[in-house]
């Protein structure tokens, strides 16, 4: 079957409604935390045979395969699970793998980015077309648009708008903090609160950058948090240690998929986090 790649998630839609019913995939490789769990949502966990590592075992097949990371593939390493389908983000790698992939017979589905909240809901369309469930995507996409509505609805009763600085720390790099344009950005945002990261992407934490930030809340992932020692050794931090956050110890912690991967989790995500910022 022709491999269907488009660089538009409106795009997709559109072209997803134009095509003939999809036979129902057996055998599934799910590339992408985001996706993986779109696809367990949608009830198809069963199917999925691996994932990669970014993303986080489906609920209905726990102990399934791993491929390694979507920009790193090993054609035959997916090959030999037999997929008929791979579901996986525009970016998976390297170009030659993806090209064996194609080549294999299997029918190869490479979604266009997701960097915010609408493009999120829309894949989730997406991707219920691609599996041939549309019922159950627009079901996720309902309980999804009622969540960010009751996130808006408790930040606007609070009449605060906290300043919230992100953690993050890539593979072995000192603790970043996220500024405009990262995930992270429009999930605090989303949640009615300010980024107190005012720069472009990720820049390195450093303690006379984080009291001019001036944060009421830090907020973090496990696995960055860990990577400093933890939460007492997170106050330690000179710069840390005089901001509203650090004098009152206000941290939420969150798990990188869930909080970075725009998934079917994205609203509900964003009424905890609109919650926990004002408590």
């Amino acid at each position: 079957m022709r491999p269907l790649i488009m660089f538009g998630v409106g795009a997709l839609l559109l072209a997803l409604a134009a095509l003939p019913a999809l036979a129902e995939s057996k055998r599934i490789v799910s590339l992408g935390g985001g996706i993986t769990a779109t696809l367990d949502a949608l009830g198809v966990g069963q199917a999925i045979v691996a994932v990669d590592a970014s993303s986080g075992p489906p609920a209905q097949n726990p102990g399934v395969a791993r491929v390694g990371y979507y920009r790193q593939l090993s054609a035959e390493g997916v090959l030999a699970l037999r997929p008929d389908h791979v579901i996986g983000p525009i970016s998976a790698g390297p170009a030659a793998a993806v090209e064996q992939l194609k080549a294999s017979g299997a029918r190869v589905d490479l979604l266009p980015p997701v960097k915010g909240i609408d493009a999120a809901r829309d894949r989730i369309g997406a991707i219920g077309a691609l599996v041939g469930r549309p019922a159950e995507a627009a079901a996720l996409i309902r309980d999804f648009d009622a969540q960010l509505a009751e996130a808006k609805a408790l930040a606007e009763a609070s009449g605060k708008r906290p300043r919230v600085l992100f953690l993050f720390v890539h593979g072995g790099a000192s603790l970043q903090v996220g500024g405009a344009g990262t995930a992270a950005h429009a999930m605090i945002t989303a949640a009615g609160a300010i980024n107190a990261g005012d720069h472009e992407g990720y820049r390195p934490l450093t303690a006379e950058g984080v009291v001019v930030a001036r944060p009421d809340v830090l907020l973090a992932t496990p696995r960055s948090l860990a990577s400093v020692g933890g939460a007492a050794a997170l106050w330690k931090n000179p710069g840390i240690a005089a901001t509203p956050a650090g004098q009152k110890k206000r941290l939420v912690v969150i798990d990188d998929v869930r909080l970075l991967g725009f998934g079917p989790e994205t609203g509900a995500v964003v009424r905890q986090l609109a919650k926990a910022f004002r408590q």
